[in-house]
C-alpha cells in the first residue's frame, strides 16, 4: 500500500526527475513521482447527455433518476481528480484506466455553444450539467498547465511529450475544447491553445495535414447533395436519394464543422495562415454557393414554407451560413494582416508572393456570387482591397485594381457606404465575436427614424427569418440598435433573461392612441386640411376673417359673376407696364400689312422662273381620261384608245388606273424604242474611222457589261483549254 503522506520537493525538481520515498510492507523505497504506482483503481464512468422530454413535458420513467445517479458518480470523480496532488494527478491521467477517457467523453457528448438551447427545460438538470461542465474545464486547464507552483511543475520537453505521445491532447480534442468552452471562457481557451502549440510544434503539422481532410469532407457533402438534386426521398427508402433524417444530420454536421473551425481559428489566429496556404477560403466559398441553396430547396420541397420543421431547420442553416462567412473573414483577414504588418520588413519577393496569394483567393471566390453578396453584407471586401492597393508593391497595384473593378462589375459593392480607410490603423490579428459586427446604420444614439429602424429589423430578419419583428425591435433596443450584437446573441444563445422569456415570434405592436404624449386625435390623422392655412393642429394662428359660416349676404349669382368685366382694368395696367398691348380699343385693323412684302427669299426668287407646276399622277391619269391624254405620245394615245376605248364613252372613271394596264402599255412602248433598242458597236472596218455614236456605244457597252450575265464565258474558257490554249 502506498503511503498517503506525501513528501515535499525541497529541491524543486521537475516531475520527470522527482522521486518520492514510499513505504511498502515496512520497506522504504524511492519511486518516480510519475508512475503507475500513484494511479488509483477508482472506477470511472462516461458522460452521456440528459434524457429528452416527452411531448407532454415529462421524462420517461426512470430516465431522469438514472442520469442523475451516473452524473453524481461522474461529478465525484472529477472532484477527486482535482483534489489529487500534482504527481498523483498526472500519474492518474497517464496510467489510470479510463480516467482521461472519462474526461474526453464529456467533450464528445456535451452540447456545443450553439446548441445549448437543446438542454431539457429542467432546472435540476441544467444546474447539474453546468456544474459538470465547470469541473471538466478545470481538469482540462490543470492538464494543460506546465507549472502549477514552484515545486509542482514539468519540464517543457517532458510536458510536450506527455501531451502529444500519450494522446492527452490531440487536434480533435482542441477543436472540441474550443466549441464547447470557447464561447464563455474565451480568454482561458485562447491561453490553453496558444500554450499547447508553443510547447509542441507537431500540432501545427497535424493541423496542416488535416486541412486536406477537411476539404475532402466538404467535397463529399457537395457530392451527396449533387446526387440528390433531382428529388428528395420522403419515404425514407434506402437509395441514393436524400432522406429527411439524413438532411437533418448533414445540416447539423455542416453547422458543427463551421462553428468548430470558427471557434478554433478565433482562439488560435495563427492557424488561419495554415488554412490560407491551402486556399481553404475558396473551398468555403464554393461550398456555400453550391450546398446552402440546394439545402433550402430540399427543405421547401419536404416541408413547405411557413411550417414548423422548415423554420427550425432554416434557423440551423442560417447559423451555418453565419459561421462560414465569419470563418472566411478570419482566414482571409489574417493573410491581409501579415502583409500590412510586415510590409517594411519582408523581402520584396515574399511580400509579392503574399499579395498575389491574397488576390488569387479573392478572384476565385468572386465566382461564388451568392457567397460574395452575403459576405459583403457583413464585411467590406472592397475596403480590404483598397488597403492592399495602398501598401502593396507597384507591380501588384494593377492587379489589385483589376480585382476591385471585377468586384464592382458584379454589382457586389453597389450603393454601399464605405468607411474611411486608414492604413496605419490598428488591425486585430484575431477578431472576436464582439468585434466582427454588422454596421449598416451608424447608431451612436437611440433616436432613429422609422426607416432606419425598419432597415435594422430587415437586416436581422434576413439572417434569422423565424424571429418576429417585435422581438427583434426589443433586442435592438437592448443592444443599442446594433444588429450584429442581436444576431450573435441569438445564435450563441446569450440573450439576457428578460429577452429570452419573450415570445420569439412577437410582432410589432403599434402604440396606443395618446401614449406618445399628444392628444388622442393626433394618433392617426387623415384630413384634407393637413398642413394648410386652416389646419388648427399645426398652426397657432388662423385668419378667422377668411372663414364664414353659412351663406354670405353679399354673394353674387352666376350671371353677375360672368358679366363682371372689372378684371380688364387690372390687366390693362399690367400689360401697359409690360408694353405688350397699348390699348384694348380698336384692336382689329382691316388694312393690309405690307411691311414684309419687299423682303423676298433669294433662293425662292432665283428658282421662281425655273420651277414648274407638276400635276400629281392621280390627276394626270384623270386628265388623260377626261382630256384625251394630250400630253402622252401618239402611240400611247392610240394604244390607250384601242385598249380602253374613248374615255368619254366610259361610265366609270377609276381613281387609280390598273397597274397591269400601265405595265403592258410601258412594255409595248419600250419594246419599240426603249431599253431593248440595239446600239451599233461594230462600226466600220478597221482603219476607216468610226462614228461618234459607235465609239459612244462601245464605251457604254464596256462600262455596263457587268450588269448582264455572260453565261457562255466559262464554257468558252473551258473550250479553249481543251484545245490547248493557255492564257498568258
Amino acid at each position: 500500500m502506498t503511503n498517503p503522506r506525501e513528501k515535499f520537493n525541497p529541491e524543486k525538481k521537475p516531475l520527470e526527475e522527482l522521486s518520492i520515498l514510499v513505504s511498502e510492507d515496512g520497506i522504504q523505497k524511492k519511486i518516480p513521482a510519475l508512475s503507475s504506482h500513484f494511479a488509483g483503481d477508482r472506477p470511472m464512468v462516461s458522460f452521456f447527455v440528459p434524457p429528452a422530454m416527452n411531448e407532454n413535458g415529462s421524462f420517461p420513467i426512470g430516465a431522469k433518476g438514472e442520469w442523475f445517479h451516473k452524473m453524481e458518480i461522474f461529478t465525484a470523480n472529477l472532484q477527486w481528480l482535482l483534489a489529487l496532488p500534482h504527481h498523483r494527478f498526472w500519474s492518474q491521467i497517464v496510467y489510470g484506466k479510463k480516467t482521461w477517457d472519462s474526461i474526453i467523453s464529456f467533450l464528445q457528448e456535451a452540447y456545443p455553444f450553439f446548441a445549448t438551447h437543446n438542454l431539457p427545460d429542467d432546472p435540476e438538470i441544467v444546474q447539474r450539467y453546468n456544474e459538470i461542465s465547470h469541473l471538466v474545464f478545470c481538469v482540462i486547464c490543470r492538464a494543460t498547465t506546465q507549472i502549477e507552483s514552484e515545486d509542482a511543475w514539468i519540464g517543457k520537453a517532458k510536458f510536450s511529450d506527455l501531451l502529444y505521445n500519450n494522446t492527452i491532447i490531440s487536434l480533435p480534442i482542441l477543436f472540441d475544447i474550443c466549441v464547447v468552452f470557447g464561447n464563455h471562457n474565451k480568454d482561458e481557451v485562447n491561453h490553453i491553445i496558444t500554450n499547447i502549440f508553443s510547447f509542441q510544434p507537431l500540432y501545427k503539422d497535424d493541423l496542416d495535414s488535416s486541412v486536406q481532410h477537411l476539404k475532402n469532407v466538404l467535397s463529399s457533402i457537395e457530392e451527396r447533395f449533387s446526387m440528390s438534386v433531382v428529388k428528395v426521398d420522403v419515404t425514407l427508402n434506402t437509395n441514393k436519394k436524400m432522406t429527411i433524417s439524413e438532411l437533418y444530420d448533414i445540416t447539423f454536421y455542416v453547422l458543427d464543422i463551421a462553428a468548430t473551425l470558427f471557434s478554433f481559428i478565433d482562439a488560435y489566429p495563427e492557424g488561419a495562415m495554415i488554412l490560407h496556404l491551402h486556399r481553404f477560403e475558396v473551398s468555403l466559398a464554393q461550398f456555400y454557393e453550391k450546398v446552402f441553396s440546394t439545402v433550402i430547396k430540399f427543405m421547401q420541397e419536404l416541408f413547405g414554407e411557413k411550417s414548423g420543421p422548415y423554420e427550425s431547420l432554416l434557423f440551423t442553416v442560417n447559423q451555418a451560413r453565419i459561421y462560414f462567412i465569419k470563418l472566411f473573414y478570419l482566414v482571409i483577414e489574417s493573410s491581409l494582416n501579415v502583409i500590412i504588418e510586415n510590409r517594411t520588413t519582408f523581402p520584396e519577393e515574399l511580400l509579392k508572393y503574399n499579395t498575389e496569394s491574397f488576390l488569387n483567393v479573392v478572384k476565385e471566390s468572386l465566382a461564388s456570387k451568392i457567397f460574395i453578396v452575403d459576405y459583403e453584407k457583413m464585411y467590406p471586401l472592397e475596403q480590404d482591397l483598397n488597403i492592399l492597393c495602398q501598401v502593396s508593391l507597384d507591380s501588384n497595384k494593377a492587379e489589385c485594381e483589376s480585382v476591385i473593378e471585377l468586384l464592382r462589375a458584379n454589382s457586389v459593392c453597389a450603393n454601399k457606404t464605405r468607411p474611411e480607410i486608414v492604413i496605419d490603423r490598428k488591425r486585430e490579428k484575431s477578431p472576436s465575436l464582439e468585434e466582427n459586427k454588422i454596421e449598416t446604420v451608424v447608431t451612436n444614439g437611440i433616436n432613429l427614424s422609422d426607416v432606419e429602424k425598419d432597415s435594422l429589423i430587415t437586416e436581422v430578419k434576413d439572417i434569422l427569418p423565424h424571429l418576429g419583428e417585435g422581438f427583434i425591435m426589443k433586442c435592438l433596443e437592448h443592444y443599442k440598435f446594433k444588429s450584429s450584437d442581436v444576431i450573435n446573441g441569438v445564435l450563441e444563445n446569450s440573450l439576457p433573461p428578460s429577452l429570452q422569456q419573450l415570445d420569439h415570434t412577437l410582432p410589432i405592436i403599434p402604440p396606443e392612441p395618446g401614449t406618445s404624449g399628444k392628444p388622442d386625435v393626433i394618433a392617426h390623422r387623415v384630413n384634407i386640411f393637413d398642413n394648410d392655412e386652416f389646419d388648427v393642429m399645426s398652426r397657432d394662428y388662423i385668419d378667422t376673417s377668411r372663414i364664414h359660416k353659412g351663406k354670405r349676404k353679399d354673394a353674387k349669382d352666376v350671371q353677375e359673376i360672368l358679366d363682371d368685366k372689372s378684371f380688364r382694368e387690372e390687366l390693362r395696367n399690367k400689360f401697359s407696364e409690360l408694353g405688350i398691348v397699348e390699348t384694348f380699343d380698336n384692336v382689329y385693323e382691316d388694312e393690309y400689312d405690307d411691311t414684309y412684302d419687299d423682303i423676298v427669299d433669294p433662293i425662292e426668287q432665283e428658282g421662281e422662273d425655273e420651277r414648274k407646276f407638276v400635276t400629281p399622277r392621280v390627276l394626270q391619269q384623270l386628265e388623260r381620261y377626261t382630256k384625251g391624254n394630250q400630253n402622252e405620245e401618239e402611240s400611247g394615245e392610240e394604244e390607250a384608245e384601242q385598249e380602253f376605248g374613248n374615255p368619254r364613252d366610259r361610265k366609270f372613271i377609276p381613281f387609280v388606273e390598273n397597274p397591269e394596264d400601265i405595265r403592258r402599255r410601258r412594255e409595248a412602248r419600250y419594246g419599240r424604242g426603249g431599253f431593248n433598242q440595239q446600239r451599233n458597236v461594230v462600226g466600220q472596218p478597221k482603219g476607216q474611222g468610226q462614228d461618234a455614236d459607235v465609239l459612244k456605244n462601245r464605251h457604254k457597252k464596256s462600262v455596263h457589261k457587268s450588269s448582264q450575265g455572260n453565261h457562255n464565258r466559262k464554257k468558252g474558257a473551258q473550250f479553249k483549254r481543251s484545245q490547248g490554249f493557255i492564257p498568258s
